[in-house]
């Protein structure tokens, strides 16, 4: 359930993200998967808030990276700066 406003979502997952992880599952009615040129893949979709994404992708480590929207990117990245200083202070 996603709550907020309108956002497109660009997320890249690396090709050690097994596929089935996102094919199998239906994210969001607007979603498109696309495979990218390395293996991995790239996931489309158009949701209300990001909220949800934010934990979604920090469980995949470093196998998901966001490309858009920048706010939800700087957010992940703020998070694994203040990750960096817990685990190597």
């Amino acid at each position: 359930i996603f709550v907020g406003e309108e956002v497109d979502i660009c997320i890249h997952f690396s090709p050690d993200v097994p596929h089935e992880i996102i094919t199998s599952r239906r994210w969001h009615t607007t979603q498109k998967v696309k495979e990218l040129a390395n293996g991995g893949l790239e996931l489309r979709m158009r949701v209300s808030g990001t909220q949800e994404l934010f934990s979604w992708v920090l469980g995949f480590g470093a196998g998901a990276e966001v490309i858009e929207p920048e706010t939800l990117r700087n957010q992940v990245a703020t998070e694994l700066d203040a990750m960096k200083r817990v685990y190597y202070g």
